[in-house]
């Protein structure tokens, strides 16, 4: 509220840019119809639509997969899709509907030893696809992990081997830049949007670009009010010289003119 270290994460779905001197910076929402994943948006940049229908993601935003086949999902933003009921299937990925499941026509399939043909839970097991599961496939095929993670198949199911500075079961997150970065005199590293954009927020009295100056206030921006003197003292400290009839730390109080 003060603009001063310490400072508070932005909720999700707002975003802040550092607090300008001698005032304070509130969070602003998102641009109409975006949201964000978490906490602590630095700018637009990391408001994201969310999933169309027939997609979902782990957050809900993008980047998106389509849902797999025997799934659909006809709501926006989603973290997972709807399996279809048994006995039907999608032949196709990114389903939206219902609808799309069609039911199963098993008169050309010629089952044997009192078998029953039925669609169960539409799985087989890891690793194969295809109406009988005779398909051998990589479940990485897919490429499921972003910004250039690796793909490893384990037990089933995979992981993701993110690049440096990249976390997200997905690698979806995007690298935390101020990895590395020293502001001294108690600053704060921001990494901003954009690859390799970082900056130093400084404690009220510091300033230059890794706020290692001493900040003069009178000149940054004057404080004193109502026509008063400012006078710079150390560290960044400032008193002001108020003109009669004026009184406070930065002469905003009006004790009569006359």
């Amino acid at each position: 509220e003060t603009g001063l270290i310490p400072c508070q994460l932005c909720p999700r779905h707002t975003f802040a840019g550092p607090p300008v001197f001698g005032g304070f910076k509130q969070c602003e929402p998102c641009p109409e119809g975006t949201y964000t994943a978490r906490l602590g948006s630095t700018g637009p940049s990391q408001c994201k639509q969310p999933c169309q229908v027939g997609f979902f993601s782990v957050s809900g935003l993008e980047p998106c997969s389509p849902c797999p086949v025997n799934h659909y999902q006809p709501n926006l933003g989603q973290q997972r899709c709807i399996e279809c009921p048994n006995n039907t299937y999608t032949r196709e990925l990114g389903r939206s509907l219902e609808a799309h499941c069609e039911k199963l026509d098993c008169s050309p399939i010629k089952c044997q030893n009192k078998a029953t043909c039925a669609i169960i839970n539409h799985k087989c097991r890891p690793g194969f696809t295809g109406q009988f599961c005779e398909e051998q496939i990589s479940i990485c095929d897919s490429d499921p992990c972003y910004n250039g993670g690796r793909c490893e198949a384990v037990a089933g199911t995979f992981r993701c081997v993110c690049p440096p500075n990249y976390t997200g079961t997905r690698c979806q997150f995007g690298p935390d830049e101020c990895i590395g970065i020293n502001c001294p005199n108690g600053g704060v590293c921001q990494d901003l949007p954009g690859l390799g954009t970082t900056k130093c927020i400084c404690r009220t009295g510091f300033t230059g670009l890794d706020c290692s100056q001493i900040a003069d206030p009178c000149q940054m921006a004057n404080p004193c009010r109502n026509g008063a003197d400012c006078i710079p003292l150390q560290l960044g400290r400032y008193k002001c010289k108020c003109l009669p009839g004026w009184e406070g730390q930065n002469c905003e109080h009006n004790i009569g003119r006359f």
